[in-house]
């Protein structure tokens, strides 16, 4: 947490949160606990957040279009190796504006349809085009 008013930055560990995330902000109440052990932190100072999340060099990102859902379950059309099309559920990890990791149901290199899906069907074959690889790199500011 950064402190301008004392000019102090220090750290702290995300201790409880709500699980109800405000749709138009994209925020949730979050409790951070931090050492305040010369009481230099007094009620009512005004801190700014920085959250460094778990970086993950080998997760499967997909762009968000990519996913069907249908109720809680998410899928997406995948080439199998005889170049058919094969539905596979599966499961959502971080999701940003718009890209999506996916936690399970794909291995990676494995290909993803990614446009132009409403004419495919299950086992068709297809002639896979594949795509420059999507990279995202995080702000890794402190």
């Amino acid at each position: 947490m950064r402190v301008p008013s004392v000019d102090k930055t220090v750290k702290g560990t995300v201790k409880r949160f709500s699980v109800d995330v405000n749709g138009a902000t994209r925020t949730m109440h979050t409790e951070v606990e931090i050492p305040n052990a010369n009481s230099g932190l007094v009620p009512g100072v005004y801190a700014e957040a920085v959250v460094t999340l778990n970086h993950n060099a080998t997760a499967i990102v997909v762009p968000v279009h990519a996913l069907d859902h249908q109720g809680d379950q998410a899928s997406l059309m995948a080439v199998g190796p005889d170049n058919r099309i094969e539905i596979r559920n599966v499961t959502l990890g971080i999701q940003m504006p718009d890209l999506v990791e996916i936690a399970s149901g794909i291995s990676p290199g494995e290909q993803v349809v990614v446009t132009d899906r409403s004419g495919l069907r299950t086992g068709q074959v297809v002639k896979p085009k594949p795509l420059e690889s999507v990279s995202y790199e995080g702000n890794t500011q402190q």
